[in-house]
């Protein structure tokens, strides 16, 4: 009975101490973005929209991207489309 004790005190810790290392690998590193991406962030900002996250980035045609992200204001969440042309910057479109 001790050595079962043992064994379980034993599988509890490595796993908790495998958890907190686990959560520690992605917490506070950006992941990669795309210049579309930072000016559609920087648009809702100039908004006065708090960017929550970037939900998709998708390739239009000519190198302009369609952004969509789910952002914050006084009237609660939304989701916000973007379009971006590298031309002519960014341009928030769309709540939803």
């Amino acid at each position: 009975m001790t050595n079962g004790w043992w064994l379980g005190a034993r599988s509890l810790t490595g796993a908790a101490i495998l958890g907190a290392a686990l959560s520690a690998c992605g917490g506070g590193v950006p992941r990669p973005t795309n210049p579309a991406v930072q000016a559609c962030e920087a648009a809702a900002d100039k908004q006065g929209l708090e960017v929550l996250d970037q939900l998709t980035a998708t390739p239009i045609d000519q190198g302009r991207y369609r952004v969509d992200l789910s952002v914050t204001d006084k009237k609660g969440d939304r989701r916000v489309t973007c379009e971006w042309d590298p031309a002519s910057g960014a341009k928030i479109g769309d709540f939803r």
